[in-house]
């Protein structure tokens, strides 16, 4: 079998509804030179059969794997692959004809380990779009801080690199893309973020949230992140929309501190001349959200 260039792996949990637009979404792709892994969590309906559908127009191969966690269904996707790049891609996902064209011609022109993307809603809702622009807004803000966020429904990774620092962290329920990004950085290893081409990220998990609401749990997130606490595993899976947690209600005084905490941030947003004024940026941001802690403990 010869080895592709991208191994596209894709942990699945019950998405026969979803996984074939994917799917079709890869099977008009302008660059072809992939193989596809979909690693399943045992789905309780027809994700594995509609998977196979594709053996006549795609490279593609179903892993079934002895544990529901995505984490642990990415590394299994990852140590399974053949390519020397990875792409994580969540089932839900949609792509532009050019996408992995795009994708490619950046692995080839930059000195880089890891490349993502922004994203673009799957609506054209105005809360959609502002939800989608606050999220690009955030990859910007943090990329250059020491733990840079990013979402791991899209994350192109060189697969040596990957398995050499660990893979995902299967032992936390969210921000693993974070943690993995965090540890690239210490050891001195290069990852982009590009703007283009963007990929449409599903907000079906979220829709039937205020914007407010999912404001407030990446604010939390966020505060957490940046500031290094540590959060109780069942808080973290309430957070976390992956895991199946819920959302709660935004009262008055949460929703001043998320705005207070972005427009500060916002007012932040901009490039640092030098090593020593980026310092003094992240430390003005943690002197932020330490006051934002204090008042919300009050």
């Amino acid at each position: 079998m010869s080895k592709p260039y991208f191994s596209i792996v894709i942990p699945t949990l019950n998405e026969e509804k979803y996984l074939p637009y994917l799917l079709d979404d890869l099977t008009n792709q302008t660059f072809s030179d992939f193989e596809v892994i979909i690693v399943d969590g045992h789905s309780e309906d027809k994700t594995v059969q509609k998977a196979m559908t594709y053996t006549k127009r795609l490279n593609i191969r179903v892993i079934e794997s002895k544990k529901r966690n995505v984490c642990h269904q990415r590394n299994l996707g990852a140590k399974n692959s053949l390519g020397d790049w990875i792409i994580f891609f969540d089932a839900d996902n949609r792509l532009p004809n050019y996408f992995l064209q795009g994708i490619k011609f950046y692995t080839e022109m930059l000195p880089t380990n890891l490349i993502t993307t922004h994203i673009k809603p799957d609506t054209q809702n105005k809360k959609d779009m502002a939800l989608a622009k606050i999220t690009n807004l955030s990859f910007e803000i943090g990329k250059n801080s020491a733990h840079p966020s990013v979402l791991e429904s899209m994350i192109a990774v060189k697969k040596d690199v990957f398995l050499k620092i660990g893979g995902f962290n299967e032992k936390i329920h969210w921000g693993e893309g974070t943690d993995l990004l965090s540890r690239m950085r210490k050891k001195g290893l290069r990852f982009d973020f590009l703007k283009e081409p963007k990929y449409t990220y599903s907000l079906r998990r979220l829709r039937k949230q205020s914007v407010f609401s999912v404001l407030r749990n990446i604010a939390e997130h966020e505060i957490a992140r940046m500031a290094r606490i540590h959060l109780p595993k069942e808080y973290q899976k309430k957070l976390y929309p992956l895991e199946g947690g819920k959302f709660y209600e935004v009262d008055s005084k949460s929703r001043m501190k998320i705005e207070d905490l972005f427009r500060k941030i916002l007012e932040l947003d901009r490039p640092p001349r030098n090593r020593a004024n980026q310092k003094n940026k992240d430390l003005t941001v943690r002197k932020i959200i330490s006051s934002i802690l204090k008042k919300g403990a009050s």
